[in-house]
């Protein structure tokens, strides 16, 4: 199946995209770090784009049958300014929007959409126990989450599957 994957070069992409070439999977790596990308599958097709802006590397996304959402700025590497907080919601919930509006937009384009999220949509706690069911929290990151599987949801609408 052809892929459209972003963040590769992160912490689950760089061993996803491995396993999914070896399951003979054809890839193409939307990535702001193409040397990176080149390194971790040589024989992908890489596409330099930041994907928080709309461009020309959504055109891709009509050409693959399935399309893999795992970007998103780290969260632990920095301190957590103003800016860094407007970098990781954008990176996560800009992204996911255009690459939204990307699939939903293709003719005869991909079929599923895989979308990142994180336990971080429930909160923090030292003793809370969460399932699917139990509601979102309020803090920073629990609000990004809530925002960045909210993005999917005009796929669900589609006949695109979602999964968060």
């Amino acid at each position: 199946m052809r892929l459209f994957t972003t963040g590769c070069t992160g912490f689950i992409g760089h061993a996803l995209v491995p396993a999914l070439e070896a399951a003979g999977h054809e890839l193409i790596l939307a990535t702001r770090h193409p040397d990176r990308a080149r390194r971790l599958s040589p024989t992908a097709q890489v596409v330099e784009a930041d994907t928080r802006q709309p461009g020309p590397g959504q055109a891709h996304v009509a050409t693959a049958k399935g399309v893999i959402n795992l970007a998103g700025e780290p969260i632990a590497e920095q301190r957590w300014t103003d800016e860094h907080k407007t970098l990781i919601q954008q990176s996560r919930v800009a992204t996911t929007r255009n690459l939204v509006e990307a699939v939903t937009a293709a003719d005869s384009g991909p079929q599923v959409l895989v979308s990142g999220s994180a336990v971080g949509y429930y909160g923090a706690s030292k003793t809370g126990e969460y399932s699917e069911v139990s509601p979102g929290g309020a803090d920073f990151l629990a609000r990004v989450c809530q925002e960045w599987e909210a993005a999917t949801r005009p796929c669900q609408s589609s006949s695109t599957l979602t999964t968060d």
